[in-house]
């Protein structure tokens, strides 16, 4: 078995939730996986949202959480080096406060965010799989609901510098990304396009994300 984690104290730095954690027996090579979940969330809605090898750690952060003034659950599952022998920790909460905190940060490197610090408008969709059926005897349609679920945040920023508009452009096209908010949005996501609009002093840009399957992966 990998050895036991046990969640002390979760406190809020600079927008990011750094969890804090005791740890018996298992080996320095365990693997480690942050797990958050929503207050209204149901076992098996919770996210990975880091994963780390054990070494010597006392804490993990989380640089994607949502500053939504929103409560969150926080709990560690850890494993063997191969993925076996799984542990997890109690469920421990953390109530954030509400900020003006919208970063993207490249998928594999969470730590690494970029503020965007003049969101001029921000519009979100969420949808689930569904398909209408109709039957000879119903007066009304029948829903099929499946386990897909959708999410995409529409965006439109300003920028001053034609630097800020190659670097954004880069994290977005270039691979995937964390996107979070102070609306409750955090996800992993994709996108396919950014506009940019040119004006004196600056640029207006903006752009349709899309959340994707995927988990913190360090």
């Amino acid at each position: 078995m990998a050895g036991t984690p046990t969640v002390t104290t979760i406190t809020m730095s600079n927008g990011n939730a750094v969890v804090n954690f005791t740890y018996s027996g298992g080996a320095s090579t365990d693997i480690l996986y942050l797990e958050r979940a929503n207050s209204f969330a149901t076992t098996g809605e919770q996210k990975v949202v880091r994963r780390v090898t054990r070494g010597s750690l006392t804490s993990i952060t989380d640089y994607t959480i949502s500053n939504s003034g929103a409560r969150y659950w926080y709990r560690i599952r850890s494993t063997n080096s191969d993925g076996t022998g799984t542990i997890y920790s109690d469920y421990v909460s953390v109530d954030t406060v509400c900020q003006n905190i919208v970063t993207l940060a490249p998928y594999d490197s969470p730590a690494t965010t970029t503020n965007l610090d003049v969101v001029q408008s921000r519009s979100g969709k969420k949808g689930r799989e569904t398909q209408l059926m109709e039957f000879a005897g119903r007066k009304r349609p029948v829903s099929e609901v499946g386990m897909m679920r959708s999410q995409t945040v529409s965006l439109a920023w300003w920028v001053e510098t034609t630097q800020e508009v190659y670097n954004i452009e880069k994290l977005l096209l270039d691979n995937d990304f964390w996107f979070r908010d102070n609306y409750g949005r955090s996800f992993h996501g994709s996108c396919a396009d950014v506009d940019v609009s040119d004006y004196i002093g600056g640029y207006n840009m903006s752009a349709t994300l899309t959340e994707i399957d995927g988990e913190g992966i360090n």
